[in-house]
């Protein structure tokens, strides 16, 4: 359609109403934000956004806890408290429907308005309280309107979800019976109060119930049935529970999000402990459930919901935080108002929505998640609920800050929270009996030869295959094909649904079309229970076939959608959608539209908008995706002939496709036909296809406009924090870099396509040229032509890469460069495999959450770890001989500053590994000065305002560097920390100001990362050692320490007791803190990042300031061996000499075998208080005397003596006893 001058393109997906502008138009119509696919007559104006009125939470952009509510002084006797609240006349007119209710008139127009105006539904808050027993319920209070009414009732009506023997049914109520029973709940509403007292009496001395009890035996059925037959009682229990058993109190709400999730994906035919084991192959017990909460896992779209604030910083919520919100306000719901809990009249009225129920078991009642949202969060009965919410969890910090960041998120109004959907469990056994399912669509232009050549392409058949355009000629084709398939396939090996307009004919005709075909192998899951559901057929266009995957439902869907635009509309409106609430879909064929007009077609056409909006409604009405774009969601790819539009879908039910899908892919039609071949491949393990967290690419560094946009950003931004030094220029700072990152990413895909658009665009004008022969049979010159030119700018395409190759050639490789000296390129061998027990294991998941837990019991304390004793603590501190001077110790603590900063920044390496941020030393150096200041007001702030860096520098990725042994062992690997590059920047100036005053706090026999000093002296000194002791006849020795993980045994604390001791003064310290303040750790796996890890002890190998950490954390073990001068070996110039050290690398030297033992003790008692680990099974002990044979001393199996020719390798020379030569 027009809009202006300008051509735009309408279509609906999933409630929304997008346009799609032509190339330059890029702004955003904000009259056309949302609208409602159920209301025929939508109203011209909709409702505000209401907000929990009354909540005590802070309205601020960054999460913390709630306000405390102030409590009433009441008397110790008995009363009792009523509070009215009455609502105003809504107009509220647009009903939201209930999840999986799409694309069908669930309301008349004028319902809710008629509604609206006849009755408002307020509430009574009544409070009975008796010395230790307190009752709080919320009464409807309906009031009833006679004057200015507008809307008739007559033939208006509403859809209300019953539950019939547990499965869900949408039932049409008209308007006038929905009027009687709020006139019913009015009459029992007058009655409540008088019996609330009596209810709570009764419950107070006559009860039998016993919650706990039924919790921990998980009788989920029975607490169900209770809180809906006794909800006074089970109120008063509930509260018990969390003031006096919060473990208890924990686990309920836990059993009733799996009763909620299970009831949404099973429905409420079963028992509950049924469906437990049905969903996880297990008995429901308490145990089981703990664990299976420790694992959870949500899909990816589905874990984290996120919104952005005015000043550019994130929101963000756990999807698992907002369904145990909405869990826990539907129990207080049912407990504190059980009348409008169980009334649609009341909860209609209240929210002007629909409302949505989850199918239960029995007399059961559950509401779904949207329904909970909207009452919670739009209502004034929310904002009750919410209060007590807040009640309830007015000593629990943690469940504050999640209520905080919920009610910002919605006061944003960004991010719809009312409409997010019903979780649903996908069960780890869907596939069974076989752990993958492949599902390809082919459109085979016609079935060839019989059908012969497809028959034997199948041999290998996928699990499910859908055909498009078979064309069959008469049933004589059709059974040769059949004959085919047996002979290749196997008779019983398959099933063969078709829906062709000829497959029963007998004659023969030479023009024919359409036709679909679906073949089922049977290694497939239910194939057993395959069924045709012909009364859904549309002749030759669309197949559907029915089977249950492990209880599910699952239908197949074939389609073959109308070449003409003016048949597509009527085609995709008429297709079916009254399903099993809990079925699910799979989708696949030749749509023959594009469905994202900006990605699916190189030419758009105005005949490809017509059936779109129909088609998307209905492949959100049964909730699928598109696979492939999962994978791809940027990626042009055309599978139509001429290879001009994308017309091939498959598409998945969105629960499998983002638990469960491994890959997809567009092949080759080896089946016959023009199109491409679409599969998609569902697992019960799914395959990392990611190729990894982004990384900026190198190239878009190298473009003079790129560079220059870059450097005038940053400056604006510089200006900005400049000018608002009271704003939060984190915030600002991380809203900047993530507007960056999606301008260089538009970037880099401009980039790319930038070198092959011009043959594209050729490419396509062959294309268009040989369809225009085709159709007239004129233009045969035309296609010589368009083939010439694109012959030559395919030559010239090449030769310009030729010529590139050649200059990087001559100016590299022939040159004394850096890149002429690079080390050879590495074999990367990814991990594949881990040895548990002795097993090797290569199941994905098993390897990565074998190797997660092995590091996180490396880098983290263990609970029940005795905190150390401080007096051996104080006692090995006090053996440190050197301290700073107050000079310098003013001269370190002097503030950082952005110059320290832009010197760091300059001598980074441009071309090192980026962390998980994807921003390299390349990008800062592109205007060093300007982010150097950015990063100094930026690291300032925080370190002022929060006492930690932001949560994307605290992030940083862990390579695991394989050193030798079984690759399967976790051990047998170096971890080396990615961080991010303006964190390194920090560290890199604070390591080159401590290293100035290293050699004032580190002794001389330390050789390790202190300016000045080398390795090789160490090495000569032992050599030297060695022939001094063999000449003089002297029987000393060197002990070879192995300290295990050194760097990430390091005790945090201790460190920093050293760095006081050293005389370091606070502000230095603060800003190592800062560092080291709730780092966050994923290891990387393949190329992605596996799960969180939070170290709390360790130095990070990678990071510029760690080595100079652990030479200050080891120094005290050099003092406590040089306080014994006994125990060393004295020296010809009369020194003597009881340890070296290069980092963790340390040699004992000792006077005789009784000095080394001693030493010994010494380092146990230093690795007690500091967290060191010695591996005394590394430990070896040298004979320095040349002339005193090794086996002749005994060592009580203490030392590990090195035998006579036995090498050992220290700072990688071999050392031994009479070694040869050689």
């Amino acid at each position: 359609m027009l809009v202006g001058d300008r051509m735009v393109e309408e279509f609906v997906l999933r409630g929304r109403c997008l346009r799609a502008y032509g190339r330059g138009w890029f702004f955003r119509d904000h009259q056309l934000a949302r609208i409602n696919l159920d209301v025929p007559t939508p109203p011209n104006n909709p409702p505000p956004v209401m907000r929990p009125a009354e909540s005590t939470v802070s309205k601020t952009s960054q999460p913390k806890a709630a306000k405390k509510q102030k409590a009433a002084t009441r008397d110790t006797t008995e009363f009792t408290e009523v509070r009215r609240k009455k609502v105003p006349r809504s107009s509220n007119t647009q009903p939201h429907p209930p999840q999986g209710l799409v694309g069908r008139p669930w309301t008349s127009p004028n319902a809710f308005a008629a509604l609206a105006e006849r009755w408002t539904v307020g509430y009574t808050y009544h409070t009975l309280s008796d010395d230790d027993v307190s009752s709080t319920t919320i009464i409807p209070a309906p009031e009833a309107h006679a004057a200015d009414l507008h809307h008739d009732t007559a033939g208006e009506f509403v859809t209300c979800m019953n539950i019939d023997a547990g499965t869900p049914t949408a039932t049409v109520v008209p308007l006038d019976d929905l009027l009687a029973d709020l006139a019913v709940l009015d009459a029992a509403s007058h009655l409540a109060v008088s019996a609330h007292q009596a209810e709570v009496e009764a419950a107070h001395t006559d009860s039998h119930f016993d919650m706990a009890a039924l919790v921990n035996a998980v009788r989920v059925d029975t607490l169900c049935g209770h809180l809906s037959s006794h909800p006074v009682e089970f109120g008063l229990q509930l509260h018990h529970l969390f003031a006096h058993d919060r473990p208890t109190f924990e686990l309920f709400v836990r059993q009733r999000l799996l009763h909620r999730w299970l009831r949404a994906t099973w429905g409420g035919t079963s028992s509950f402990d049924r469906l437990y084991t049905q969903t996880f192959g297990t008995v429901a017990s308490k145990v089981h459930i703990v664990e299976l909460f420790v694992s959870l896992v949500f899909p990816d779209d589905h874990e984290t919901l996120t919104t952005d604030t005015a000043d550019g910083d994130e929101l963000s919520l756990s999807r698992f935080d907002f369904e145990l919100v909405l869990a826990i306000a539907e129990v207080l719901l049912a407990v504190h108002g059980p009348l409008f809990f169980n009334s649609e009249a009341a909860l209609m009225a209240t929210t002007g929505a629909l409302v949505g129920v989850i199918a239960s078991h029995g007399a059961m009642r559950c509401l779904s998640s949207d329904t909970m949202a909207t009452v919670l969060l739009t209502t004034q009965l929310g904002s009750e609920l919410w209060r007590l919410l807040e009640e309830v969890y007015a000593s629990d910090e943690d469940m504050q800050r999640i209520l905080a960041t919920l009610y910002d998120m919605h006061e944003l109004g960004k991010c719809d929270l009312t409409n997010l959907g019903q979780v649903q469990v996908i069960p780890g056994t869907l596939l069974d009996p076989v752990s993958t399912f492949t599902l390809t669509t082919c459109n085979l232009n016609g079935l060839q030869s019989n059908g012969h050549l497809v028959a034997k392409r199948l041999r290998s058949a996928p699990s499910c295959l859908f055909l498009q355009e078979t064309k069959l000629n008469n049933a004589k084709q059709l059974a040769t094909f059949h004959h085919h398939l047996d002979n290749e396939v196997g008779v019983d090996n398959y099933r063969l649904f078709v829906n062709d307009l000829r497959s029963s004919n007998a004659d023969s005709i030479r023009h024919r079309q359409c036709g679909v075909a679906s073949l089922f192998h049977s290694s497939m899951p239910g194939f057993a229970t395959i069924q045709h559901l012909q009364h859904l057929d549309v002749p030759g266009r669309y197949l559907v076939t029915r089977s249950t995957w492990s209880g599910l439902p699952v239908y197949f869907h074939n389609i073959y959608a109308p070449v003409e635009s003016h048949l597509r509309r009527d085609f995709f409106a008429d297709l079916p959608r009254d399903f099993e609430p809990n079925s699910l879909h799979l989708v696949g064929g030749d749509f023959n539209l594009p469905i994202d007009s900006t990605l699916d077609t190189a030419s758009p056409h105005p005949r490809h908008s017509s059936g779109k909006v129909e088609c998307v409604e209905w492949l959100a009405a049964i909730r699928v995706i598109d696979a492939w774009r999962l994978f791809n969601p940027h990626e042009r790819l055309y599978s139509g002939p001429g290879r001009v539009n994308r017309l091939d879908y498959l598409f998945i039910d969105h629960d499998l496709a983002t638990n469960m899908c491994s890959s997809a892919a567009y092949l080759p039609n080896t089946l016959g036909g023009d199109h491409l071949r679409h599969s998609v491949t569902l697992s019960h393990t799914q395959s990392h296809s990611s190729p990894g967290y982004w990384r900026l690419p190198r190239e878009l560094l190298t473009d003079a406009n790129i560079r220059l946009g870059i450097q005038q950003e940053a400056s604006r931004l510089l200006e900005k924090m400049t000018s608002a030094p009271t704003a939060n220029h984190g915030a600002m700072w991380y809203g900047w870099l993530k507007r960056m990152k999606a301008q260089l990413i538009k970037c880099h895909r401009q980039f790319l396509e930038a070198n092959s658009m011009t043959l594209h665009h050729l490419q396509l004008k062959v294309a268009a040229a040989k369809r225009a022969f085709e159709v007239t049979g004129v233009g045969a010159a035309d296609i010589g032509a368009a083939k010439l030119a694109l012959d030559a700018a395919s030559a010239e395409h090449r030769q310009q890469a030729m010529d590139r190759q050649f200059d990087f050639h001559a100016n590299t490789n022939e040159r004394g460069t850096s890149h002429f000296f690079r080390r050879p390129q590495g074999t990367k061998v990814p991990i594949t495999c881990v040895t548990v027990g002795d097993t090797t294991v290569t199941d994905e998941a098993t390897v990565h959450t074998t190797f997660t837990a092995h590091w996180r019991r490396i880098m983290t304390t263990d609970d029940d770890q005795p905190p150390p004793l401080l007096e051996r603590r104080r006692a090995v501190l006090s053996s440190l001989s050197k301290r700073l001077d107050p000079a310098d110790r003013d001269e370190l603590d002097s503030p950082i500053t952005a110059a320290e900063l832009c010197a760091a920044l300059k001598t980074m390496d441009p071309k090192k590994s980026p962390g998980p941020d994807g921003w390299s030393a390349g990008f800062f150096q592109v205007a060093p000065d300007v982010f150097s200041q950015l990063l100094h007001l930026v690291f300032h702030y925080q370190l002022t305002h929060h006492g930690q860096l932001l949560p994307q520098q605290r992030c940083s990725a862990v390579a695991l560097l394989y050193k030798s042994g079984n690759r399967g062992d976790p051990g047998n690997y170096r971890p080396i920390a990615l961080m991010a590059v303006e964190v390194k920047v920090l560290s890199r100036a604070m390591a080159f100001r401590l290293a100035g005053y290293a050699t004032k706090l580190v002794d001389p026999s330390q050789a390790g990362f202190v300016p000045g000093r080398r390795l090789h002296d160490h090495v000569m000194f032992v050599q030297a050692l060695q022939q001094f002791c063999t000449l003089e006849d002297h029987d000393h020795y060197a002990t070879f320490l192995d300290f295990s993980k050194a760097y990430d045994m390091v005790d945090q604390g201790f460190l920093f007791d050293v760095l006081e001791e050293m005389n370091v003064g606070p502000s230095f310290l603060r800003w190592v803190r800062l560092l080291y303040a709730s780092p966050v750790a994923h290891l990387i796996f393949n190329g992605t990042l596996g799960p969180a890890i939070h170290p709390t002890r360790g130095v990070k190998q990678g990071c510029p300031l760690s080595c100079l950490l652990f030479v200050l954390y080891i120094e005290p073990l050099g003092d406590m061996l040089r306080q014994h001068p006994q125990l060393g070996i004295p020296l010809p110039n009369g020194d003597v000499s009881t340890s070296i050290f290069f980092a963790d690398d340390s040699t004992l030297l000792s006077r005789d075998l009784p000095s080394a033992v001693e030493q010994l003790a010494i380092v146990d008692e230093f690795c007690v208080v500091s967290g060191a680990r010695l591996n005394q099974s590394k430990c070896m002990t040298l004979v320095l005397n040349g002339h005193l044979d090794p086996a002749e001393i005994d060592d009580g199996g203490l030392l590990n003596v090195l035998a006579t020719h036995q090498p050992v390798k220290y700072l990688g020379i071999q050392f031994g006893h009479q070694l040869p030569p050689d």
